[in-house]
């Protein structure tokens, strides 16, 4: 019977033993896992600091094309003004050139006023010259 109890207890400490070899088994795969994930947390820690520096350079961005965005539509007034300034001189070309051609066509008519009375004055001259 001591023999039956001895073997009893042997099978036992056989048992515990493999029970502690499972544990251990599933400590080192527990710490497998803990360190898998202490380095995926370090990846997301590097991918989360590359995002806020992408973040901080697209807003440098942003802040760059309001500047330009700025300078651009103060040019765009500048150059609204000087074409506003070119109708206005070629409004006041197109008048100057309606009048000059008015003043020119007066001329040529009294041009022709003059000519005529020049002719009539030759003829009356040549008239009193000859009845003399």
């Amino acid at each position: 019977m001591e023999r039956e109890i001895l073997q009893q207890i042997l099978d036992e400490v056989k048992s515990i033993k493999t029970d502690v070899a499972d544990l251990k088994t599933d400590v080192a795969d527990l710490k497998t896992d803990v360190a898998e994930l202490k380095t995926d947390v370090a990846e997301l820690k590097t991918d989360v600091a590359d995002l806020k520096t992408d973040v901080a350079d697209l807003k440098t961005d942003v802040a760059e094309l309001k500047t330009e965005m700025v300078v651009l539509k103060d040019t765009q007034k500048s150059m609204e003004k000087k074409l506003d300034m070119v109708f206005e001189e070629t409004a006041n070309l197109m008048e100057f050139r309606t009048e000059t051609i008015e003043k020119i066509d007066n001329l040529t008519e009294k041009m022709a006023a003059i000519e005529n009375v020049t002719k009539d004055n030759l003829y009356d001259i040549a008239k009193l010259k000859h009845a003399r």
